[in-house]
């Protein structure tokens, strides 16, 4: 009788879970009362605070859209990238079709502070968002892998919800996005509705996710290929539902030039890159190594020198990681449940996300608050595995996950801000939220190949 990869003697997998995020979560306060009593930064408890402190007057986002919906608004024919970015140096970085609410409202008579909160409490919301859809990503994964009964308890729904809260609020990429006022936040939530979707078999839903982020982050079309590879046609679907409407509509409101002109900003910005420590990418860790410029000093009007090493290594790195998450399938069984298979697809999808977020010549520190569901997704597997597998490899990549989540979660203050560590090779540190997305990526792919042929292995009793 086949049974499934996980179907096998219960052990309960979700308090395991519980207590070993948990751990995690505290271990990252007590290095914040650590810091706190060296008098040095404290970043998890105050992004806690941050939060509570619901501030609706954060703009890092919404000040270069503004300036290019001004722009638009005062004359059309002028050209937003050739005004605001190449002319101003304003890093307005967004794609045209990001513009068309705002400009929406700009027409509605709405001003720039209007909006500001508008979008501050939409954020604060947001993140609500993302809580209860990790819920419901933890609880239908546990069904998946054969633990919900151990999920049915009110004191475990209680202990989960409250774990999750606490987690989000104190994953530094999370609230730091909603602290400096950026549109990423909605793109975590997209994210994370993303997985719920998938995980619930709401395939098509799913696709209209991540091209509500794609809008915003075109990366993040690089899934619809991804999609085509893996011929998951209701994903594929959802995304075309929301990019063609708003590709058409993004030409006929600011034209085929204006999308011309974008590609040259992302050709600039792709050449050149981030040298400040929060560019987390090949490019800001080899702009570091090279440039000979302050890592901890942001330009506000310019980017890094070109240098044609940097430019290399950010492309010859940029193309691996594609082809290995395009191409990088170890298996999969049709004949498994619509749970199980979901949930193995999660992982590969999951990869994409890492890699489209990664291969970025700029990704700063607030874009892998992406990783948070996939992290707990990481959790749930990796655990399940661990239990029914007991070696050293099942170990390892337990202790890939954790120090995975204490990089990309934490705020380091010795790695970013000390001056000890801002010149080459030591600033290296400063790419520390890098390497956890790159450890994450590992992980991911050592799990994809204990599973290689799906949640339905042939298991010997």
């Amino acid at each position: 009788m086949q049974r499934s990869y996980f179907d096998d003697k219960k052990q309960n997998t979700v308090l395991v879970f519980l207590v070993i995020v948990s751990v995690l979560i505290i271990l990252s306060l007590a290095s914040d009362v650590l810091l706190w009593v060296l008098n040095l930064d404290r970043f998890s408890l105050g992004l806690v605070r941050i939060y509570f402190a619901f501030t609706l007057d954060s703009a890092d986002s919404w000040w270069p859209i503004n300036e290019a919906v001004q722009v638009y608004a005062a004359d059309p024919e002028a050209g937003i990238y050739q005004t605001v970015f190449f002319e101003k140096k304003i890093k307005f970085q967004y794609p045209p079709m990001s513009l068309l609410p705002f400009v929406a409202f700009e027409k509605m008579g709405y001003g720039f502070h209007a909006v500001v909160k508008l979008m501050m409490l939409l954020s604060f919301v947001s993140i609500i968002g993302i809580i209860l859809s990790l819920y419901r990503t933890v609880v239908t994964s546990c069904s998946a892998i054969g633990e919900g009964e151990f999920i049915k308890g009110r004191s475990m729904k209680v202990a989960l919800l409250a774990m999750l809260i606490i987690g989000t609020l104190t994953f530094y990429p999370v609230v730091n996005g909603y602290r400096l006022g950026q549109v990423q936040v909605f793109i975590n939530l997209a994210i994370c509705l993303m997985f719920m979707c998938w995980l619930e078999n709401w395939k098509l839903l799913a696709g209209i996710m991540v091209a509500l982020a794609a809008i915003v982050k075109p990366q993040y079309g690089l899934i619809l290929i991804w999609a085509l590879f893996r011929k998951e046609k209701d994903f594929l679907i959802g995304m075309l539902l929301v990019l063609i409407p708003t590709g058409i509509a993004s030409l006929i409101v600011f034209g085929f030039q204006e999308h011309l002109d974008y590609l040259s900003t992302l050709s600039v910005m792709g050449q050149h890159g981030e040298v400040y420590r929060s560019n987390q990418s090949m490019n800001g860790l080899l702009n570091r190594l090279l440039s000979g410029m302050s890592t901890i000093e942001f330009q506000f009007y310019s980017f890094a020198p070109y240098n044609v090493i940097v430019h290399a290594g950010t492309l010859i790195s940029t193309i691996l990681l594609l082809l290995f998450g395009m191409f990088y399938r170890p298996g999969s069984n049709k004949s498994v449940s619509a749970g199980e298979l979901n949930l193995n697809s999660a992982l590969d999808l999951a990869t994409m996300v890492i890699i489209a977020t990664i291969v970025s010549p700029i990704a700063w520190s607030h874009h892998y608050a992406t990783f948070w569901p996939i992290l707990i997704l990481g959790f749930l597997v990796a655990i399940k595995i661990f239990q029914k597998q007991r070696n050293w490899l099942s170990v390892v990549n337990l202790v890939l996950l954790s120090v995975s989540y204490l990089f990309v979660s934490n705020y380091f203050y010795w790695a970013l801000d000390d001056a000890s560590v801002i010149d080459p090779p030591w600033n290296l540190l400063q790419s520390y939220i890098y390497f956890g997305g790159l450890i994450l990526l590992i992980s991911l792919t050592v799990m994809r190949r204990t599973i290689k042929t799906g949640f339905a292995n042939v298991i010997s009793k």
